[in-house]
């Protein structure tokens, strides 16, 4: 059948019509460019972790190479203040230099000065546990106290300090094997006695740094025998026992606790558990 033209050229002129308004689009960028005016404020992620302790650096030519894998912790006080302190220990023009890793001042500041991986002039001659190179082994930490004021009255550390020491501590725990926290007084017999029978050893325990016992225990060993199981030198009794008292016992050196020797039973019983228990 034929369209008369005049319907046929109608038709015609339809379909051209439409086809012409019909344009065909691009397919769309995979990536859509939002103009500023829609964008989304969003939350900027927080910078990385990178020093959870803030720890500001000081650092100290004060040091030299390690001959001995880090197996303790030192702790000192300056018995100075702290900008004395400071320059001292990143002194290395003095006499005889000396230095440590770390350096805790009173509000809890934390300042290192030697890299953990070096070994720091810090705890000087003297025995713990057979090791003679405490230097080599251990992490030195200095915590600002004057220890004794001219009145022989000791100094009290402040929470926020001990709190900072804490976390110090815990935070080298976590990256070395970490055997024992010991005083200066504990390696450096007769000649050092800080950080003092005032400091709360106790504490540091509660929160998993070191080890610490109020019972009393009855000795099946002699007293010397005790100091050396425990980690004294116990070729000078009367002096590891002053410093055993320092650390463990301090009523014995503040009030006359006359129970040393139970004292350091059930230290040395805690002491044999704490070495099985890592030998596991």
């Amino acid at each position: 059948m034929f369209l008369p033209a005049s319907r046929f050229l109608f038709l015609i002129l339809a379909v051209t019509l439409v086809l012409t308004g019909c344009k065909t689009t691009s397919s769309p960028s995979p990536v859509e460019t939002v103009p500023e005016s829609r964008k989304v404020p969003t939350t900027p992620a927080p910078p990385a972790a990178t020093n959870r302790l803030d720890v500001v650096d000081r650092p100290s030519p004060n040091f030299s190479e390690r001959t001995r894998p880090v197996n303790m912790i030192v702790l000192h006080y300056t018995a100075c203040e702290m900008a004395s302190a400071l320059a001292t220990l990143r002194n290395p023009h003095a006499d005889d230099p000396v230095s440590a890793h770390y350096l805790v001042d009173r509000n809890g500041r934390i300042f290192r000065l030697v890299d953990e991986s070096k070994r720091a002039w810090h705890a000087g001659p003297g025995l713990w546990n057979g090791c003679d190179d405490v230097n080599s082994a251990s992490i030195g930490i200095e915590i600002v106290n004057k220890g004794r004021d001219a009145q022989g009255r000791r100094e009290a550390y402040p929470d926020a300090q001990i709190e900072a020491v804490i976390k110090l501590c815990r935070d080298i725990q976590s990256r070395h094997d970490i055997r024992w926290v010991i005083g200066h007084s504990d390696m450096g017999l007769g000649r050092k006695e800080d950080p003092g029978e005032h400091f709360p050893w106790k504490k540091l325990a509660q929160r998993g740094v070191g080890i610490w016992t109020d019972d009393f225990a009855k000795p099946t060993l002699t007293r010397k025998e005790m100091l050396a199981k425990i980690g004294y030198d116990a070729t000078r009794p009367d002096l590891a026992t002053k410093a055993f008292q320092r650390h463990f016992y301090p009523e014995a050196i503040t009030s006359g606790g006359k129970r040393t020797n139970e004292r350091m039973a059930a230290v040395l019983d805690l002491v044999t558990a704490h070495r099985a228990g890592n030998a596991r």
